[in-house]
């Protein structure tokens, strides 16, 4: 498990790339990712805000929903990655795949590397 403030090591040095759109991107087990830590460092290069989460293949990809202002607001799936911001997750140990969403047509190109740490 990672502890707050240990620095984030990537496991397996491997980065993969994604291109976001509004509409959701699943990541389906690419090679190398299932076991390489408990957290991800997610850069988003693009220009839009990205919604991220990893999960279990064998589960089923989770339905991301962008969230927005509402009367009352409604929890969604995953995290934030905002626009030009890099962001360290914690994931479940078992997640072999990850899928993201932009908050509009993009394209968003996102960068994951699954390791140990959290900043």
């Amino acid at each position: 498990m990672a502890l707050p403030g240990v620095a984030f090591n990537p496991k397996k040095n491997l980065t993969y790339a994604r291109s976001i759109t509004a509409a959701q991107v699943n990541a389906t087990t690419p090679v190398g990712f299932a076991s390489g830590g408990t957290a991800c460092a997610v850069y988003n290069s693009g220009p839009n805000d990205v919604l991220f989460a990893a999960y279990l293949n064998s589960a089923g990809a989770p339905t991301l929903v962008f969230p927005v202002d509402a009367g009352p607001p409604a929890g969604s799936v995953g995290h934030v990655v905002p626009k030009g911001a890099r962001v360290v997750i914690q994931i479940p140990a078992n997640a072999d795949s990850f899928a993201a969403i932009g908050s509009a047509a993009g394209p968003a190109l996102i960068y994951v590397q699954r390791g140990e740490g959290l900043s």
